[in-house]
């Protein structure tokens, strides 16, 4: 298991507020798990001691599968977004003359 890249961990007192920005989920964990466990990555001690936690992580994108290329998942969705036929994407170009003043 590996720990995502795409985490942000904010303190607040003695909670620790995990924010995945690819899976665009958090987890509110205590501070002191966050130190142990994942900034020290001891994740193996972590499935052991605390599998409600290690649960949760796994579940909402924050630890990821040695074989999960994060990267080029990532690179794949905004592909596909990019191209499906779901959005309309339009580039209007002024000039000085114009700029915008209708």
């Amino acid at each position: 298991m590996n720990i995502s890249k795409y985490n942000h961990y904010i303190e607040q007192g003695e909670s620790c507020i995990i924010f995945n920005a690819y899976t665009v989920s958090f987890l509110i964990a205590k501070k002191r798990d966050i130190n142990k466990f994942l900034l020290k990555k001891n994740l193996e001690e972590l499935e052991e001691e605390q599998p409600q936690l290690f649960y949760d992580l796994c579940r909402k994108g924050m630890l990821i599968p040695d074989y999960f290329d994060e990267k080029a998942t990532y690179i794949s969705d905004v592909m596909d977004r990019k191209f499906s036929g779901k959005t309309y994407h339009m580039i209007i170009n002024m000039t000085m003359d114009c700029n915008l003043r209708c």
